[in-house]
């Protein structure tokens, strides 16, 4: 993004959350690399012995979790990846090996929010050999009849003109930050305005509703429903209130994982840890750090 773009679209935003945000760019060019006719762009960052993915929603990019990544870059590498409009998780997942083989990473620890969880939940099935922990944030595994109902909100998706979605996509944080300070919620605005007109092209959005689809039309093949017995290598973290999945489905989550590290706040939607910070901090580095 151009210079002058930059402090346009932040001049609302006070000076040092817009500032915070310029610097993180500054220090964290994107790397690119090239696979299946596609660019594949992302972070790398950080230091020290262990490695972790950052797998963002449906809207992110490589540095969405920006305030995260700084915070885990200090004492963990870390490799935050934009997403690509490949035509399967399968197809994102032989990408994201790639990256970790290009970095020299044998293990990784993967941590997945919303649409990233549900890639990590695939990985660690597909892929258990590059895995070593994993953070399912702000998801479940829905029901048949709630999975119908996913399927077809994401094709309705895919095929509104993109000035619609983005309208969609503001309004719905105007909602959720109603109750933040200013400075967060015209922050949190014109960061939204920024990744839907500046980062993201319709075809890469649309992109992620096809994948929404394929983890939903291609469960059976992706095992999302078997268990895996990984006792002290996963934790899931949950909000009661979640709108985007309801309480059986984040149940049935947490069945898939016995052993599981389970920490479910009483309140935070779907941003779970926007409204829960220092205790969902607390127990996301008492976990990679144990």
């Amino acid at each position: 993004m151009k210079e002058i773009a930059f402090y346009e679209v932040y001049q609302h935003v006070p000076a040092e959350r817009r500032e915070r945000l310029r610097s993180f760019r500054l220090r964290h060019p994107y790397h690119r690399m090239t696979l299946g006719g596609l660019e594949w762009g992302y972070i790398a960052s950080g230091s020290g012995r262990d490695a972790v993915m950052m797998l963002g929603g449906a809207t992110s990019t490589a540095e969405s979790s920006f305030e995260l990544i700084s915070a885990l870059e200090q004492e963990f590498r870390v490799i935050s990846p934009t997403y690509p409009p490949v035509a399967s998780v399968d197809l994102l997942i032989e990408g994201f090996v790639a990256m970790l083989d290009m970095a020299g990473i044998d293990q990784v620890h993967l941590y997945g929010h919303s649409l990233g969880a549900g890639i990590a939940h695939v990985f660690v099935r597909s892929r258990p050999d590059r895995v070593n922990k994993i953070v399912l944030s702000s998801f479940g595994l829905p029901s048949r009849k709630a999975a119908q109902k996913s399927r077809r909100r994401s094709r309705l998706f895919e095929i509104l003109p993109y000035g619609t979605l983005k309208r969609h996509y503001l309004r719905d944080v105007r909602r959720s930050y109603a109750d933040a300070d200013d400075g967060e919620a015209a922050f949190m605005a014109a960061y939204t305005y920024d990744r839907l007109e500046l980062q993201h092209t319709p075809a890469a959005l649309r992109g992620r509703y096809r994948l929404m689809r394929d983890l939903i039309d291609n469960a059976d093949a992706y095992r999302v429903g078997e268990p895996v017995e990984r006792p002290g290598q996963v934790l899931i973290l949950q909000a009661e209130d979640d709108g985007d999945f309801a309480p059986d489905a984040q149940v049935a989550l947490r069945d898939a994982y016995p052993g599981a590290t389970v920490k479910v706040f009483p309140a935070g939607g779907h941003d779970v840890r926007r409204h829960n910070r220092e205790a969902y901090d607390d127990s996301l580095f008492d976990f990679l750090r144990g």
